[in-house]
C-alpha cells in the first residue's frame, strides 16, 4: 500500500494475502487505509469452496462477484450470482457463499465498519493448508471477532 498526500494506492502483487480457511484472501484495504470505514478483501474462490454458514454481529458483508459463479445464501434467500453480481448482507443476518462452476471466482468482499481484517490475520496462513482447519480453534477465534460459525451450506 502507497500513501500519495491522503491517497492510498495498491497494486494486486502488493496485497498482503494469507490462506484464510483456505481460500486465498488479499487484503486490499483496512481500517488504517479507510478511517475505520470499512475493510475490502478479495478472494479467490475453487468449485466447491467458500465459507459455510455463519453470522456477523460486527459488521455488514457486501459482494461482488468479479469473475466466474458464486452461490450466496443470505437469510434463507439463495443467490446464484455471476459476473458483476451485487449482494449485501447485514449483520446479524445468517450467510454463507461457495464457489461454483468449473473455473475458481474472484469476488470482492466489503465489511463495514472495518475490523474483520483482525480476524483474517488471526487465522490466516502463508502457506497453503494440507489439512483441515481446526475448528475448535477457528470457533474460539471467530467467537473473539464477533462471528458465529455453523457450518455447512444450506443446499
Amino acid at each position: 500500500m502507497t500513501l500519495k498526500g491522503h491517497v492510498y494506492t495498491q497494486n494486486r502483487d502488493e496485497a498482503n494475502a494469507p490462506w484464510f480457511l483456505g481460500v486465498i484472501t488479499a487484503v486490499r484495504a483496512t481500517g488504517d487505509e479507510t478511517k475505520g470505514e470499512y475493510s475490502l478483501f478479495e478472494q479467490i474462490l475453487p468449485p466447491g469452496i467458500g465459507m459455510p454458514l455463519h453470522v456477523h454481529h460486527n459488521e455488514d458483508e457486501s459482494f461482488l462477484v468479479l469473475e466466474g459463479k458464486v452461490t450466496i445464501w443470505i437469510g434463507g434467500q439463495r443467490i446464484d450470482a455471476t459476473q458483476g453480481t451485487w449482494v449485501f448482507g447485514p449483520r446479524d443476518v445468517p450467510h454463507a457463499f461457495r464457489g461454483e462452476g468449473d473455473t475458481p471466482a474472484r469476488l470482492l468482499l466489503t465489511l463495514n465498519p472495518s475490523g474483520f481484517e483482525s480476524f483474517i490475520y488471526a487465522l490466516g496462513e502463508k502457506d497453503e493448508p494440507t489439512g483441515p482447519p481446526d475448528m475448535e480453534h477457528v470457533l474460539a477465534v471467530a467467537k473473539q471477532h464477533g462471528v458465529d460459525i455453523f457450518g455447512g451450506f444450506p443446499d
